[in-house]
């Protein structure tokens, strides 16, 4: 039996999956109050901040749930900062 190839698109409309849409860096800004363009890239440049894809040199997408989770974690009781142990 010979198995035949199919797209990804053709898998996602066969089983009925909707990929979450990826947004723009100012789409996920708006996301996050007060955060800004150069603030959001050296969160990047440090590894810190939300997850984002870059399918380019020139691109860089998020996708809004993984936005909204990070902010999620960064959920604080107090402005007091941890003391090292």
């Amino acid at each position: 039996m010979e198995l035949k190839r199919r797209d990804v698109a053709t898998l996602i409309a066969g089983a009925n999956l909707t990929p979450e849409p990826y947004i723009s860096i100012d789409e996920a800004l708006s996301l996050m109050p007060g955060v800004t363009k150069q603030s959001l890239a050296n969160m990047r440049f440090r590894g810190e901040g939300p997850n984002f894809y870059k399918p380019t040199a020139r691109t860089v997408l998020y996708k809004a749930s993984e936005v909204l989770a990070w902010a999620d974690e960064t959920k604080s009781a107090t402005t007091e900062k941890e003391e090292s142990k």
